[in-house]
């Protein structure tokens, strides 16, 4: 990674700027700046996306309180049919799986004049009201400060979580809820839900922490070049048509690189884990390399895996451009490793492999294909589990392959099976518990996946899958988008057979 001082002219833009004269070239320049993030054969994406929200986020970690303070600036585009009386924000600190997290808004200015807000859904929405409603196809400028507590104490995932000399920022400021076919969805943050359901958006962020910590970021940087002031550093990063910006902070982070085409893979992870982040590295670039060469090209120049402390329930998180793995999943020997000589048998799967290749599989998942991940968490984690399953029975020997379709999907479909019959694989996540949503979402969608490819053989099946990519690239799918494309190579009434004994039961 490049490191880097802050660009001046940054913060020289005041909230609120208006649309017109140097507005407009600061808009261009600033766009011009964050497709830089992408591989230049996918630079003219930006042009084509210009309703994308544009964050402007200058933030400041401070370990010995456990917060983030910061002010945020968001150009946003009505994407609907009809004007937009108020925008929606939300804060996912607040949701009450992250125990003592939080977050507090103030300051909040639309249009460069102090608007009226309001928080809803214990706190987890901001809702702005416009001094116009904001006609489609129109942009407003929104500004806020905000200041975020990272919780110490072990909290689900552990995406957003703060320890000695470390800090995990997974939703740790404001953010727009996505607006679909002109209804904003605002779900309720269930305890197991994803926390990014959002459209994509372009970043241009600053972060300063401690002098002696890494800042890892989603997108390419730190631009160069980086200086310490005072005690601290500032990183700046660009991101381009990204789901979200997550950070992890750290002290003692060393990093790994590998050339993948245009791409640069990084691992990261703390000295005594040097061996764990080479084999990461290695599951990271040759998944990368697969996965592009069957479901479409990976528009980003940089992709990074970071060692994390992540909660008991995770394994590893995804986020466009950056996927955290569970310092746990580094261990060398492995835990399957360690519990097949426990029991006098020898295990040929590296479970950092397949953990590292799922979370690289959701960036055509979740990343450029944009899903509801509440209402619908089989569509990218179905498909990321299977892709996991693919890459060790594709890189590794044919044992590590069964073990890993095992583990991926036979056992936690027949443990969920026994305690609470089958289940179809299109439900709200709310409804699941963890066993249902381990056993159906990630297990039966691995074989349904299976299934598929069987029944239509490789060239029909990544005819599916690319064309599925290539029809909601940087937007977002749904079941009927899905159906679409499976019955385009294998027909309709095979889709719908397909949907009715796997997805969903016809009603």
């Amino acid at each position: 990674m490049r490191i880097a001082v802050i660009a001046a002219c940054l913060a020289a833009c005041c909230a609120g700027i208006a649309l017109a004269g140097c507005g407009r070239d600061r808009r261009a320049d600033d766009l011009a700046e964050v497709a830089l993030d992408l591989i230049p054969a996918e630079r003219g994406l930006i042009a084509e996306h210009d309703a994308a929200p544009f964050y402007r986020i200058d933030a400041t970690i401070d370990p010995t309180t456990a917060t983030v303070r910061g002010s945020l600036r968001t150009t946003v585009t009505n994407t609907a049919r009809e004007p937009w009386p108020r925008l929606w924000f939300r804060l996912q600190p607040n949701a009450p799986q992250y125990l003592a997290g939080a977050m507090t808004v103030t300051k909040v200015r639309a249009g460069g004049r102090a608007a009226a807000s309001e928080l809803r859904q214990d706190a987890t929405t901001l809702a702005i009201d416009l001094a116009r409603p904001l006609p489609p196809g129109e942009r407003v400028d929104v500004a806020m400060d905000f200041i975020s507590a990272v919780p110490a104490v072990e909290n689900g995932f552990g995406i957003l979580r703060s320890g000695p000399g470390w800090m995990n920022l997974y939703g740790w400021h404001p953010t727009l809820a996505p607006c679909d076919d002109g209804e904003w969805i605002l779900h309720d943050i269930a305890p197991l839900a994803e926390p990014t359901n959002t459209a994509v958006a372009n970043y241009l962020v600053e972060v300063t922490a401690p002098a002696g910590w890494i800042v890892v970021a989603t997108g390419s940087g730190p631009v160069p070049p980086l200086t310490p002031i005072r005690g601290a550093m500032t990183w700046r990063y660009r991101a381009a048509l990204a789901r979200n910006f997550v950070v992890v902070a750290a002290t003692g982070l060393e990093s790994h690189e590998r050339q993948v085409g245009a791409t640069l893979v990084t691992s990261y992870a703390p000295r005594a884990h040097a061996a764990g982040a080479r084999l990461a590295l290695d599951a990271a670039a040759e998944s990368l390399a697969l996965f592009a060469g069957r479901l479409g090209p990976y528009p980003y120049t940089e992709l990074d895996v970071v060692h994390a402390e992540l909660g008991d329930e995770a394994g590893g998180m995804e986020s466009t451009g950056l996927v955290t793995i569970a310092s746990a999943m580094y261990a060398r020997p492995g835990a399957l490793e360690t519990l097949a000589k426990a029991v006098g048998g020898g295990a040929h799967l590296d479970e950092l492999d397949l953990v590292v290749a799922h979370e690289v599989a959701h960036q055509w998942f979740y990343g450029l294909v944009g899903s509801d991940s509440n209402a619908a968490p089989w569509l990218d984690e179905s498909l990321a589990s299977w892709a996991g399953v693919w890459f060790v029975q594709s890189a590794r020997d044919a044992k590590a392959g069964a073990e890993a379709r095992s583990m991926q999907g036979v056992l936690p479909y027949r443990m969920a099976r026994m305690a609470v019959g089958d289940q179809p694989l299109h439900q709200h996540v709310a409804e699941l518990d963890e066993i249902e949503l381990g056993g159906f979402v990630y297990g039966k969608g691995t074989l349904l996946y299976e299934r598929l490819r069987g029944d239509l053989g490789d060239e029909r099946f990544f005819a599916f899958l690319a064309d599925y990519v290539r029809r909601h690239r940087f937007a977002r799918a749904d079941l009927a988008g899905w159906r679409r494309c499976l019955a385009a190579v294998a027909g309709e009434e095979y889709a719908d057979g397909i949907i009715a004994r796997w997805i969903r039961p016809a009603d």
